[in-house]
């Protein structure tokens, strides 16, 4: 008798340990598919275009323009040119672009720039979207 209560509480305990894990994972299954859904439906808010690439040639000095036209804040985090990552950020880079907003990044350039070559220039935003623009200077 004593026994068998024994072995009831216990199935009663695992079955109820069971239930409680089945339902956790339920919810944090739940909850990284709303996160992977909002994060996704962020991405398509992004929106920017580059206006305009000045080139200092006296030290390589990059300034670039570009506008917010999406609808959501954003943010830079990385700029590359011609593949290579910008590791210099004069000013810009992780500072808030409302919607709507022209900024502007003043990077040193990863390599020697060259009057007439074509470069690519990739600015990619804190929610993971990139934005390529080719630029040739001229001056």
């Amino acid at each position: 008798m004593v026994a068998s209560l024994v072995v009831l509480l216990i199935i009663s305990v695992l079955g109820t340990s069971i239930y409680s894990v089945s339902v956790t994972m339920m919810q944090i299954q739940r909850d990284t598919i709303k996160w992977t859904t909002n994060i996704e439906s962020e991405k398509k808010l992004v929106k920017i275009r580059v206006l305009y690439v000045n080139w200092n040639s006296t030290d390589d000095g990059l300034e670039i323009f570009f506008l917010n036209y999406g609808g959501i804040v954003i943010n830079i985090v990385d700029i590359y040119l011609n593949g290579f990552i910008v590791l210099n950020y004069v000013e810009g880079r992780n500072v808030p672009i409302q919607m709507s907003d022209i900024a502007t990044i003043k990077i040193e350039s990863p390599i020697t720039i060259m009057k007439g070559e074509l470069y690519e220039v990739t600015i990619v935003t804190g929610r993971g979207v990139s934005h390529v623009y080719n630029w040739q200077p001229q001056s």
